[in-house]
């Protein structure tokens, strides 16, 4: 009776290291998959139109790639405005977010850190409105469920 109990638990810690390495084959056959050029050009094709259509306003990004798997890096990075003018042109713009599995499963994604090198940010506001447009871009991509919450930035 032990010896079947010990095969069972033999049996069972293999079936978990088993799917730990799978795991881990999986993540890394991911990254290198997301350094081949024609997955990198689908990626920002499909990154850019679902941009454009939050906002609402042209998007351009000339390269992306994942640094480790919680940093997207993205290069050459153009936002425009909703008026035409330039929102943000970046050289390079650096997302680091959150990979708590938690809120993964949730369909929940929390940015931790936004970070720009060599990029001009302007923002305007017109006579009348109470949001500047980078509020107003914010707004679009991160709409608040509370209607009445809506992100407010100073210029």
């Amino acid at each position: 009776m032990p010896e079947e109990k010990q095969a069972t638990g033999n049996r069972w810690w293999l079936s978990l290291t088993r799917l730990l390495f799978a795991f881990l084959v999986a993540l890394i056959i991911l990254l290198g998959v997301f350094h081949i050029p024609a997955v990198q050009n689908w990626a920002v094709h499909q990154l850019t139109n679902t941009l454009s259509k939050r906002l609402g306003t042209q998007v351009e990004v000339g390269y992306l790639y994942l640094r480790f798997f919680d940093e997207l890096v993205l290069e050459d990075t153009y936002i425009e405005d909703i008026y035409g003018d330039t929102l943000l042109a970046a050289k390079n713009l650096n997302v680091n977010f959150s990979l708590n599995p938690i809120k993964l499963l949730s369909g929940q994604l929390y940015i931790e850190e936004i970070s720009l090198n060599d990029a001009q940010l302007k923002q305007r506001r017109e006579a009348g409105e109470s949001l500047n447009t980078l509020a107003i871009a914010l707004n679009r991509l991160f709409p608040p469920k509370d209607k009445n919450n809506t992100l407010r930035i100073s210029t």
